[in-house]
């Protein structure tokens, strides 16, 4: 399954706009990943809901690093470090019904099938990942 990218640069800066309030409010927070060795872009990774009792986390890896590990990195990278800030009881990670391989990522970090929800663009179903350490 791929993700359905924004139609243009302009159409995109109108989604990460929208993050900077949220930001600025402690409310969430989005991480830029590169490749150590290059700089290249990789991805983005974002925790949101950071005042509730169990936030959710999610991730988008360029297409062309799908399969190298890269989605894992994030995920756990980003589970550490709000677990240790937030110590929530369990995160919750929704992920695309159909995407096997980003339900494949959140069970090998220990991720439990909690639920179900519709997306936008999707039909989800709703992971609780625990703490990463």
């Amino acid at each position: 399954m791929t993700f359905e990218p924004e139609a243009s640069p302009e159409d995109f800066a109108n989604v990460w706009q929208g993050w900077l309030p949220l930001m600025r409010e402690g409310e969430e927070v989005i991480f830029v990943a590169r490749r150590r060795e290059d700089r290249q872009f990789v991805g983005v990774g974002g925790a949101h809901n950071l005042r509730s009792h169990t936030p959710e986390l999610g991730i988008w890896v360029k297409e062309s690093l799908h399969g190298q590990g890269y989605g894992r990195e994030i995920v756990q990278g980003i589970a550490r470090w709000a677990s240790e800030r937030f110590q929530p009881p369990h995160f919750l990670y929704p992920v695309a019904e159909q995407n096997t391989a980003s339900r494949r990522l959140v069970e090998s970090l220990g991720g439990v099938l909690a639920g179900r929800c519709e997306r936008i663009k999707y039909d989800a179903v709703v992971y609780h990942l625990p703490p990463q350490r």
